[in-house]
């Protein structure tokens, strides 16, 4: 049993790391258009060239009979959206030489203003592509997961001066090149705590024999940026031990524990929680008659303290999924010992470890996305 497990903990991991891998390249992203003039034409063949190599859907939606005012293009944004499934809905402003890109999120909130070039005339070669490098930096960004632009409640919503050109490139040279920090905050920004919960089932060494005791596993906890702190209950399932040819013993193991610690991100899906556990483990004995002449004991519980380190690896399979697999050793103070006397001088003995490593697989759920 126990070597089933282990194969199974190394599968888990490497599924993830497969897993990762798959997602480096980055998800599927829609993104809508809207084109109003032969300016906005001429950009969307740019913004076509640009984003061709990536893995992203670009539809065109005719926006002559909306306002070119701000809050306009934001209700079309969000109907086209809706209408589209898009990720991202952009739009231009052009004046004079000058080109201010807008990008929508809906799905977070944001909204990403770029003005690029300036004076009078037409705006150059250099800055139309230098536009289109904006949206193929979002869309891939989009694709990672990135949160990209700022919350739409702290833009000005007249809109009357274009925003200062935080990102200008018009040189060929930077054409080719990825700049999505430019353009976007952290995948996981600064936020309110994240509840968590999750349940599981795991396995505990308790004696020095190779037998191992199952328990279900639940715990509750909350993540603020890279630390967390959970509370585990484990409710353990029965081993029973023959101590004697007359008597079985009956024993379980239940804990309350807290643990807090620190989380390392390894990739956008997989992550890995490293911290300490402390709290108070109860064996419950019971003995079990085999044969009339054996009168059984009471039940009896034994209540010791426990610590230890812990590390969890968890995996995202969706944004607010995660499958969860927990290492763990519990160092027991003064572990018990049981001993079922059948006669004087015929006994049985269960003795429990001092130190007993423990193994968990399991789901945990989030309150927001774990991407």
């Amino acid at each position: 049993m126990l070597r089933a497990v282990r194969v199974a903990f190394v599968s888990i991991v490497i599924l993830c790391a497969l897993w990762a891998t798959a997602r480096a390249e980055g998800t599927h992203v829609r993104a809508t258009v809207l084109v109003s003039s032969a300016d906005d034409r001429t950009l969307m063949d740019r913004v076509r060239g640009q984003t061709s190599d990536l893995d992203a859907d670009i539809t065109v939606h005719d926006a002559r009979s909306v306002a070119p005012t701000y809050e306009a293009r934001m209700r079309e944004a969000d109907a086209a959206a809706k209408r589209s499934q898009a990720n991202a809905v952009i739009w231009f402003r052009v004046v004079g030489a000058s080109i201010t890109v807008y990008v929508a999120v809906p799905a977070q909130d944001r909204v990403l203003v770029r003005s690029l070039g300036g004076g009078s005339g037409k705006p150059s070669s250099a800055t139309l592509e230098a536009a289109a490098l904006v949206v193929r930096d979002v869309i891939r960004a989009l694709g990672q997961g990135a949160t990209v632009g700022e919350l739409r409640g702290e833009r000005d919503a007249t809109d009357v001066q274009p925003p200062p050109p935080l990102y200008f490139c018009a040189e060929p040279a930077c054409w080719d090149r990825a700049s999505p920090l430019a353009l976007t905050s952290p995948a996981r920004p600064s936020q309110a705590p994240t509840f968590v919960s999750a349940a599981g089932w795991g396995l505990v060494r308790t004696r020095d024999a190779s037998k191992v005791m199952h328990a279900l596993e639940l715990r509750l906890g909350a993540r603020y940026e890279r630390l967390f702190a959970t509370a585990a209950l484990t409710l353990g399932a029965i081993d029973v031990e023959r101590v004697t040819e007359r008597a079985d013993l009956l024993v379980r193991r239940h804990s309350l524990a807290l643990s807090a610690g620190a989380t390392r991100v390894l990739s956008r899906d997989v992550t890995i929680d490293v911290g300490l556990t402390a709290g108070a483990v109860t064996f419950v004995r019971a003995t079990r008659s085999l044969a009339p002449a054996f009168v059984p004991t009471e039940t009896r519980a034994h209540t010791r303290l426990l610590a230890g380190p812990e590390a969890r690896l968890s995996c995202a399979m969706a944004r607010t999924v995660a499958v969860v697999a927990t290492l763990g050793v519990d160092a027991i103070l003064d572990p018990p010992r049981f001993e079922v006397v059948e006669v004087p001088g015929r006994s049985g003995v269960y003795g429990l470890a001092s130190l007993q490593p423990r193994l968990s697989i399991g789901i945990e759920w989030s309150s927001s996305n774990f991407r």
